[in-house]
């Protein structure tokens, strides 16, 4: 994760591509028809989908992130079919056409980027990363949540699939010791209720 700003949109990249209705690779238009190579479909069905190319710089480094149809769908709400219906006017092919003023506002803004990382994006020949969500100024990455598992369980409760951390805890000038567990599944159950002397406890809780 890493947060920066647009500080340009690469337009003569497009905005968007035709991808196969059934594998989603980009389409090639032949006249009036599309063919998939992947799918050996000279007829193929095509669904409008976004593909933007992002430059984005913090205050040590600038960098070229990719944006596919399912992040910029969410993060503005709009479906490519829709905005490239909203350009029909304009021109015949929508992959032609210019970028559409909701994209090109993007320029300026600071976004929070969850990036896509494999052993490829380290060599010399990618320059580019993948996004896997955006979360604008106005939003929070959210928190990671957190119980106090004492020995024994709470209640006898299943407090779902959770990943232990052990800490030292120091309280009352002894020293013991406790699991912080970060619950992966926070919709599963959790404990209801923590006891004053964990609850103390925690909060001088130090990893080691």
């Amino acid at each position: 994760m890493c947060t920066g700003r647009v500080i340009r949109l690469h337009s003569d990249k497009g905005w968007c591509y035709f991808g196969c209705s059934k594998c989603g690779r980009k389409l090639q238009r032949i006249d009036s028809t599309f063919r998939c190579v992947r799918c050996n479909n000279s007829h193929a069905v095509g669904d409008l989908r976004y593909r933007v190319e992002l430059a984005i710089a913090d205050d040590t480094a600038e960098g070229l992130f990719i944006c596919f149809d399912g992040v910029m769908t969410k993060l503005h709400g709009l479906e490519a079919r829709v905005a490239g219906q909203m350009l029909a006017d304009e021109v015949v092919y929508p992959e032609d056409s210019q970028m559409p003023p909701f994209l090109t506002s993007m320029e300026g803004k600071p976004y929070t980027f969850h990036v896509k990382l494999t052993t490829y994006d380290f060599t010399s020949t990618h320059q580019s990363f993948t996004v896997t969500s955006i979360i604008d100024e106005h939003e929070r990455p959210p928190l990671p949540e957190f119980a106090v598992n004492e020995k024994g369980g709470n209640d006898g409760e299943n407090v779902g699939d959770i990943q232990p951390i052990h800490v030292k805890v120091d309280s009352g000038g002894s020293s013991g010791a406790t699991t912080l567990n970060a619950v992966k599944d926070p919709i599963g159950h959790v404990p209801k209720k923590m006891d004053i002397a964990s609850t103390h406890a925690l909060k001088k809780a130090r990893i080691p």
